[in-house]
């Protein structure tokens, strides 16, 4: 509460979004996984075999499969997002060891850049389906109630078999990543921007001493 910059720390955020796009990634896989399987099993009769003859039956039909989603314009995102957490994190550290010292007008244009970098991941669109939900990384999803989804528009769409709209959020999403970790440089420059001299290192060295006494010329000894 007492600190003279906000305590932000980006590197866990930036490894936090990469371990989500791992997740989506593996998760992606396993419901290729899943719907090969399952296709296979019906096109086998595998389910019309197992049925109760006392039931009516209904062949399920064939899932769509699962495309070659590309998940390379999230990781590179990730990745150049990581480098510049890390290096503004360190900047930052600098400001609050003292280490650094900034002006009045960096101290306000720092914060500025502190409080408005969370934005860079909103969308005024806001999500499919709940357009008043505008952040891309957490949101309550669309069927959890307010569990959350991350990365939604892209972990939804696959969950929903909307592939189309997962490929378009992978590439907005990256976008948005991209947004960020510039404003991460822009914090990174601003700090390492040279500051104006401290006011009192900056007084000329005559300055330092009292003036002398105009009427000490003018008197005399007794």
């Amino acid at each position: 509460a007492d600190a003279d910059v906000l305590p932000f720390t980006y590197s866990i955020m930036a490894d936090t979004v990469g371990g989500y796009v791992t997740e989506i990634r593996d998760a992606t896989e396993a419901l290729r996984s899943s719907t090969d399987r399952v296709n296979r099993l019906i096109q086998a009769q595998a389910f019309a075999q197992s049925a109760d003859p006392a039931e009516v039956y209904r062949q399920p039909e064939l899932r769509d499969p699962v495309p070659a989603l590309s998940f390379t314009a999230l990781e590179e995102a990730v990745l150049r997002l990581q480098a510049r957490a890390k290096a503004c994190d360190a900047a930052l550290a600098q400001v609050a060891s003292g280490e650094r010292r900034l002006s009045a007008t960096q101290r306000s244009e720092l914060e500025s850049l502190l409080l408005g970098a969370e934005r860079e991941l909103t969308d005024p669109a806001g999500l499919p389906g709940r357009p008043w939900y505008r952040h891309l990384i957490y949101a309550p999803g669309l069927l959890t109630g307010y569990g959350v989804k991350t990365i939604p528009g892209v972990r939804e769409a696959i969950e929903e078999r909307r592939w189309a709209d997962a490929a378009h959020f992978v590439t907005h999403v990256a976008q948005h990543l991209d947004r960020y970790a510039a404003r991460l440089d822009r914090i990174t420059t601003l700090i390492a921007t040279p500051t104006v001299a401290l006011a009192s290192a900056a007084v000329a060295p005559a300055d330092r001493h009292p003036p002398a006494n105009p009427l000490a010329s003018t008197m005399s000894l007794p």
